[in-house]
């Protein structure tokens, strides 16, 4: 298949290596990276990263190193993928980007005007007002099309996305034709902004899925307390068309490198009591109701004279599929039951004497698992048989 476009992507991390294989499906790719690491993985073919497809993907396709100066004259496009760390008041740091974008410009010093314009495309998370704060050469275009990821699907969410935005100074017919190469889902939703629009559609998006998050939990707190079933309730609520049921089941808090510094990055918009400023707060405070409800059916069935304060959180990445902890709902759960006193117990250590299943694991079996008279407490219910083992098993609004 003749390849379609030239392109080149800065940064080859969690994101942007998975993107510049993703893009070399159709077109021909050029990656470059700071970091010497990143850049062997180009060379050897060999990652050390669980993220799915990236191994069978580096085998069947070709990403070439060039800098960027390479890129700026030969490229149709060039992806910026780069860190964007959040500040302490919750704004993106753009450092990354900026530098990325000043590496081009001998290039496109060189580059001329023959080839058409340079279409520099912003993929990284940043702050509103951020592109309109850069400037770039009279012979490059700046466009911002940030991507709906998380880690541990990053492949899969690039081939198949809900939605694709598109920050630009009009409509420009090159972007589209590029972009449309990535995924292979042709159902894929566009939406064309101007940059501080897709600036905040961004963010907006994430933070509205974290109000969802913490509503149905708020509803599973009430169940909990109740003796109702959170299940049927929720999913009764979500067959109203006005509100849907993704995203709408009791469970975990929100967590990962996304949802809660895209809240925060939203909340320091605001400038004010926001919403997202309760979000945050509602999360924390729901981990606070799970541990208090945990620690209650612990005390219930524990002989006052032999208190084995002891557990195990299973499930301790901030989602399935993925090792990655950052800003885990089940490391916060550790860290809670340990101001409560509770030892936590690893494999081979013991048997706890209360296990919280953080994550709905629904391929794993846990029968025969745990000792007779051990309180688990299962945040998604997804382990209903355990209510026949010798157990005490304790569902989270079941």
């Amino acid at each position: 298949m003749t390849p379609r476009f030239k392109i080149g992507v800065l940064g080859l991390g969690k994101l942007g290596l998975p993107f510049s294989l993703v893009a070399a499906r159709l077109n021909i790719v050029y990656g470059w990276d700071i970091d010497q690491a990143a850049r062997d993985i180009i060379n050897t073919r060999i990652s050390d990263d669980s993220e799915p497809h990236i191994d069978g993907l580096l085998k069947d396709r070709v990403v070439v190193l060039a800098k960027p100066d390479i890129m700026a004259r030969e490229c149709d496009a060039v992806f910026i993928v780069v860190p964007t760390p959040s500040k302490h008041n919750g704004a993106f740091n753009p450092d990354y980007v900026r530098a990325a974008i000043e590496s081009l410009h001998p290039g496109l010093a060189a580059r001329g005007s023959a080839g058409g314009p340079l279409h520099i495309i912003i993929v990284s998370t940043v702050s509103p007002g951020t592109c309109d704060e850069i400037v770039v050469p009279g012979n490059a275009v700046l466009v911002y099309a940030p991507t709906f990821i998380a880690l541990g699907s990053v492949v899969h969410d690039l081939e198949y996305p809900n939605l694709q935005l598109i920050g630009a100074d009009g409509y420009p017919k090159l972007v589209q034709a590029i972009m449309g190469t990535i995924p292979m889902w042709k159902e894929t939703e566009w939406r064309w902004l101007t940059h501080r629009e897709a600036e905040i559609a961004k963010i907006a998006v994430n933070s509205f899925i974290t109000m969802k998050i913490t509503f149905a939990n708020e509803i599973g707190q009430i169940c909990h307390r109740q003796g109702a079933d959170a299940d049927k309730v929720l999913h009764t609520v979500g067959v109203d068309p006005r509100i849907g049921t993704k995203y709408l089941t009791a469970g975990a808090g929100f967590g990962g490198p996304c949802f809660p510094r895209d809240n925060r990055a939203l909340e320091h918009e605001t400038r004010d009591d926001s919403l997202m400023s309760h979000i945050d707060r509602l999360n924390t405070h729901h981990a606070e109701f799970i541990v208090r409800e945990a620690a209650r059916a612990w005390a219930l069935v524990t002989d006052v004279n032999n208190p084995v304060k002891t557990f195990t959180v299973l499930g301790l990445a901030y989602k399935e599929g993925t090792p990655h902890k950052i800003e885990s709902f089940g490391v916060l759960l550790t860290r809670l039951l340990q101001r409560r006193g509770f030892t936590e117990i690893h494999e081979g250590e013991g048997a706890p004497s209360l296990v919280v299943l953080a994550l709905p694991m629904e391929k794993s079996d846990f029968r025969k698992c745990f000792i007779e008279g051990t309180v688990v407490f299962d945040l998604w219910r997804a382990h209903r048989y355990l209510r026949h083992e010798p157990i005490h098993y304790v569902p989270f609004g079941g």
